[in-house]
């Protein structure tokens, strides 16, 4: 039997569902007492990415999240649930957060602890407007999201947004966390600013290939990229995942993706000095790859470089 919540006062409106069988010892985000997050255990990855209300940000944030089971080791069930309910939250957003037909800000946080996958899903749009109807769509999303989660959160108000905390504590997760406890901490070495369509900051450097493959490719063929480049596409993201782990690569790396038509531009960083000239250790790009790089460069940071790279589909 689910707990639902709901403030007697205040224009917030507050729901959290907390399965009964989940309420006690749960692990998760640390809070102050307002409930708002103010950290993590360090030790464990943390994914956050900026977005647009587009429909095809779903299909983008159900990849990560594919990414990030396979580095957890997550079965394919515990990761189904986090996908589809993650997926609810962030449809949410796209078809009721924003009036008419421009997107907004639309942000998906997701960050590891001991024993829980904790994911936020936030908005600013209109807020939730009708809870209680049964046969509306958010009213059924709502429902699919307290179902899969061990405990989820809905706060909205109509000038702040919406935001959904989701944690998901359930025995195949709890399993899948256990071979990662003793992990050294996360570095601290400052990310560098970065806009984009497409906003990541990624932490541990070792997650960053698995993660930002699948994130460049979500753009590339929202881009028009055919799909016969997408392995090409891996190899650069996989080189630049290599060198995110040598040993001077520590802390949260940032993923910027610009896309316009047949045109991806990555921008990655910090990275560890010379990272853009020894990228294929030291060689020219793969035969495959050239015709689709347009330019490669580094950028020199306080601490390392960021490398930018761009993309082109060449006209058939």
């Amino acid at each position: 039997m689910s707990r639902i919540h709901r403030p007697a006062v205040g224009l917030r409106t507050i729901i959290v569902a907390v399965p009964s069988s989940e309420r006690a010892n749960r692990p998760g985000l640390m809070a102050d007492a307002a409930g708002k997050v103010v950290g993590t255990i360090d030790a464990f990855p943390t994914v956050r990415l900026e977005l647009e209300s587009r429909p095809e940000c779903v299909t983008l944030v159900r990849s990560v999240l594919s990414g990030l089971g396979a580095y957890l080791g997550l079965d394919p069930e515990p990761l189904d649930d986090i996908k589809t309910a993650v997926s609810e939250a962030c449809n949410n957003a796209v078809v009721h957060a924003y009036s008419g037909e421009d997107p907004g800000p639309l942000s998906v946080g997701v960050e590891i602890t001991p024993a829980a996958v904790e994911v936020i899903v936030r908005d600013q749009g209109s807020g939730i407007q009708r809870l209680a109807v049964a046969d509306d769509h958010m009213g059924v999303g709502l429902a699919v999201i307290s179902a899969l989660a061990s405990r989820a959160e809905f706060e909205s108000s109509p000038d702040q947004g919406t935001e959904v905390r989701m944690s998901f504590t359930g025995a195949g997760v709890r399993d899948a966390l256990a071979t990662r406890s003793g992990q050294g901490a996360a570095g601290t070495r400052p990310t560098p600013l970065l806009a984009g369509d497409i906003v990541a900051w990624i932490s541990p450097p070792d997650l960053l290939g698995m993660v930002m493959g699948r994130i460049v490719r979500t753009a590339a063929a929202s881009a028009g990229f055919t799909v016969d480049r997408f392995a090409v596409l891996q190899q650069l993201t996989n080189a630049i995942g290599e060198r995110a782990t040598q040993p001077a690569a520590d802390g949260e790396i940032g993923v910027a993706i610009i896309g316009t038509r047949r045109r991806v531009e990555l921008r990655v960083g910090p990275l560890p000095a010379l990272s853009t000239e020894q990228l294929f250790e030291g060689a020219e790009a793969p035969p495959d790859l050239a015709p689709l790089l347009e330019q490669l460069y580094a950028t020199p940071l306080t601490a390392g470089e960021s490398l930018t790279a761009v993309l082109v589909e060449p006209r058939r």
